[in-house]
């Protein structure tokens, strides 16, 4: 279990602030932890900063545009985030997406409050537990910080039957902690809206067949992933 694991070392450490980093991440400049820990500054109450991720150059173009749409919005829509303050006029408060901005939180790339932590440890489980401690820390009227230029390089290259069971896991964390279906029932139009897209930004990025073969079969492995969580998740309740 990754957060027990890192619950352990924080009980070993003596700085206010607590760098996290996992170790198949890779800062990507030697101003990271000056940037992270800048996050600090973003507001009164920060209780944990993250930052920017960016895929491995290896892992492909389609990973790179991937990252770089999420991370954009985090960028564009502000340095500070809390529970009661708005996100942005075109997210509706307690709405999914608001709070998946809220939630996102990754000790990939991650500092915190030594002093909050002692008070909200992360809680025992086996995936997520980063960002149910983020979203736990806002509900109780702290901040979440992110910082833009601290970035690390963090990709996987898994084969397709494990990318299949990371998303599973992921669509039965977000149901089983949230309540939110992830995926959509309608998996077949999902992959096919999916491909089309691809094919297109294929077309336009000079991709070879080959890659876009790959990532059709990526989307797949996404889609019908996060549903078999999500159902799994359901059972659960």
């Amino acid at each position: 279990m990754v957060g027990r694991r890192i619950e352990i070392c924080l009980l070993a450490s003596i700085p206010p602030i607590i760098s996290i980093n996992t170790a198949d991440a890779l800062p990507a400049d030697d101003q990271w932890l000056a940037h992270l820990i800048a996050g600090f500054q973003n507001g009164p109450r920060v209780a944990g900063v993250t930052g920017r991720h960016r895929p491995h150059p290896e892992h492909g173009k389609f990973l790179v545009r991937d990252f770089k749409q999420s991370f954009d919005q985090f960028r564009d829509l502000g340095n500070v985030y809390s529970y009661d303050d708005p996100i942005s006029s075109h997210i509706y408060p307690g709405g999914i997406e608001w709070q998946m901005i809220n939630t996102f939180y990754s000790d990939n790339n991650s500092a915190m409050s030594r002093a909050v932590w002692t008070q909200i440890p992360y809680p025992e489980i086996d995936w997520g537990e980063d960002m149910v401690w983020a979203w736990e820390v806002l509900k109780l009227g702290f901040q979440k910080a992110y910082q833009d230029e601290a970035i690390v390089y963090h990709s996987h290259a898994w084969e397709l039957k494990a990318h299949r069971a990371w998303y599973a896991t992921e669509g039965r964390f977000w149901k089983e902690m949230f309540g939110f279906d992830l995926a959509e029932p309608n998996v077949e139009e999902v992959i096919r809206n999916w491909n089309e897209r691809d094919r297109l930004y294929a077309i336009r990025e000079r991709i070879s067949m080959s890659q876009l073969a790959h990532q059709f079969k990526l989307n797949e492995a996404c889609a019908r992933g996060r549903l078999d969580g999500q159902n799994a998740g359901k059972d659960m309740h």
